[in-house]
């Protein structure tokens, strides 16, 4: 928390208070930083799950394109910064279809996660209002 002097607020990453004769009790302040970590915890989760979303896409496309590729033909593969690994395209095929599943399911998971944390910020936000009415920004900016 940062207090601003002449202006009377207190800033928060996700959550802003304008002092106006409310008295912040220590429950209070441990709800607004609980909203403060379930503020930046659903950013991260919401960055990882856009990721997965774009891997998803790129391993779907390149299954698409494997698809048009004759039986015989050789796929390379890349294993970390410098490795490049000859495949068969039936051994390709499936270590990417293998890697879309996995994403799928941590995709599902992020998203179980990001509802949660969602429905108690909801819940945080419900309680801290009614004390604070207009007094505190929970929103974002």
């Amino acid at each position: 928390a940062e207090y601003m002097g002449n202006q009377n607020q207190i800033n928060m990453q996700g959550a802003q208070i304008k002092r106006e004769d409310v008295e912040i009790t220590k429950d209070d302040q441990a709800n607004i930083n609980a909203f403060s970590k379930m503020n930046l915890r659903y950013h991260t989760i919401s960055r990882e799950l856009q990721t997965l979303q774009e891997n998803i896409k790129n391993l779907e496309d390149a299954l698409t394109e494997m698809e048009l590729m004759d039986d015989t033909d050789v796929v390379r593969t890349k294993y970390g910064e410098t490795c490049l690994v000859s495949l068969d395209l039936e051994q390709a095929k499936a270590g990417l279809e293998k890697i879309l599943a996995q994403n799928k399911k941590d995709i599902a998971a992020f998203q179980t996660e990001v509802d949660e944390v969602k429905k108690k910020m909801n819940k945080l936000k419900a309680t801290l209002y009614t004390k604070f009415g207009n007094s505190i920004n929970l929103e974002e900016e």
